[in-house]
């Protein structure tokens, strides 16, 4: 939306744009909806992956609670490792 009053154009005049940008100023308002619910739903699956872990020693008798800013850090740097990375700490008390 605000890229549109930037260029000063109105939703009839957008031929000039590509279909893909045509779209995205069209579909505008609910494309900010849903990039705003974004860190709500990473966070829901942080702690998903977060209390699976706990659970999972647990079962076995061992508190891994001190590991887990260990854990969150390698989702929050999952990007740049593999999902190797992310099952060995899983699989390492």
């Amino acid at each position: 939306m605000l890229a549109k009053q930037r260029i000063g154009i109105c939703r009839s005049n957008t031929s000039f744009l590509s279909p893909e940008y045509q779209h995205i100023l069209d579909n505008a308002d609910d494309l900010q909806a849903q990039y705003r619910k974004q860190p709500c739903h990473l966070e829901r699956l942080y702690g998903m992956i977060t209390d699976l872990y706990i659970d999972k020693y647990k079962f076995k008798g061992v508190n891994v609670k001190s590991r887990v800013p260990q854990l969150l850090e390698i989702l929050d740097n999952y990007g740049s490792l593999n999902i190797q990375h992310l099952v060995n700490f899983f699989q390492a008390p």
